[in-house]
């Protein structure tokens, strides 16, 4: 499937804004999550800290404002790998939760490819497993069944119902 195919089934533009060669520059997929990548600098990624934040504060989920903590859980759910990183934010986290604060573009289909290829280079060391079924799903019943076959059509998905932790589950980060 085309990279141009992919950007229509899933309704993203293409932008010459990369997350992946914003934090990593030219590194290959292995070296992604050992590079450590490039990080926003501390006046860039203020606004999405509760105060006090100085130069020098610690880059953590639990320092996120309200509002940018929710959009990191959701992000966490739907476009970051099961298992990733809990507690801290990498410099790729940074940047999209940082574009996103701002409504800047970004190439998301190359977000999302890189990711996977980040996924396949580490995932015998890290066990990360089945990153991304939603959107892997919804592009197989995309594809045509004339084309390809009814394999992928006539298989059934199921949704579950979302259910919120109560506040006073003791497992509920």
């Amino acid at each position: 499937m085309s990279y141009n195919r992919l950007e229509q089934l899933l309704g993203v533009d293409t932008s010459d804004r990369k997350l992946h060669q914003i934090v990593y520059g030219d590194a290959l997929p292995p070296c992604h999550s050992r590079a450590g990548g490039t990080f926003p600098t501390d006046q860039e990624i203020r606004p999405l800290f509760m105060d006090p934040f100085t130069d020098g504060s610690l880059h953590t989920p639990d320092r996120l404002c309200l509002e940018v903590y929710v959009l990191h859980m959701a992000l966490r759910k739907i476009v970051l790998p099961h298992g990733y990183n809990r507690e801290s934010l990498t410099s790729l986290q940074q940047w999209l939760l940082l574009s996103i604060w701002r409504g800047e573009q970004f190439d998301f289909l190359h977000f999302f490819l890189s990711k996977i290829e980040d996924v396949i280079a580490d995932a015998i060391n890290t066990r990360w497993q089945h990153a991304y079924p939603q959107i892997i799903n919804y592009l197989l019943r995309s594809i045509n069944s004339k084309r390809n076959g009814p394999l992928y059509n006539e298989s059934t998905c199921e949704v579950m119902t979302y259910m919120p932790t109560s506040l006073d589950d003791r497992h509920r980060g």
